[in-house]
């Protein structure tokens, strides 16, 4: 009966809100425009930096480059006996170009992915209670995409032009 009662109190589980509040996200760099809908992030939790792993669902990025998801829900926490809160919890949040990737992390390049600091957030236990969001320093900054140069696309062109000019010639004339 007492082995029951002291494994809850060592593991449980918890809600964090999502939101990236004071931390607005950035495209190119943290001087580029302010992330709008079509920028996607993921919030990543662990009890430890090293083991952060993705956590609720994907959502959508406001014009104003905020993102106010729904609750998370974490499995996994420490239960802080005496007080109606679970222990604290490692976060980050991470976001991509959704019109380019889609809007799931796992089909997203790592060298793609804009990244938060790390923060401790402590956990609800349960909903409706007031819950905790992170309070990220450091914006994620989603990468541009780079485009081909100019010299690049006349170079390409040119390529073109030559293999076009010398199928053209080959062709056999009735």
């Amino acid at each position: 009966m007492l082995l029951p009662c002291l494994m809850a109190q060592v593991r449980g589980q918890g809600y964090f809100a999502f939101f990236n509040g004071g931390a607005p996200t950035h495209l190119g760099s943290i001087d580029g425009p302010i992330a709008g809908t079509g920028i996607w992030a993921q919030m990543l939790a662990g009890l430890t930096v090293d083991s952060l792993t993705p956590v609720g669902t994907p959502d959508q990025h406001h014009p104003d480059g905020y993102v106010d998801g729904p609750a998370i829900y974490v499995p996994f926490g420490r239960h802080d006996p005496g007080y109606g809160i679970m222990g604290d919890l490692f976060v980050q949040m991470v976001a991509w170009n959704g019109t380019v990737w889609g809007t799931s992390l796992a089909g997203v390049p790592p060298n793609q992915l804009g990244h938060t600091d790390t923060v401790i957030v402590q956990l609800a236990s349960g909903l409706p209670e007031p819950m905790w969001s992170p309070l990220f320093n450091q914006s994620a900054v989603v990468p541009m995409v780079p485009e081909p140069s100019v010299p690049v696309l006349a170079a390409l062109g040119t390529g073109i032009v030559f293999i076009l000019r010398r199928a053209w010639t080959t062709i056999p004339r009735a």
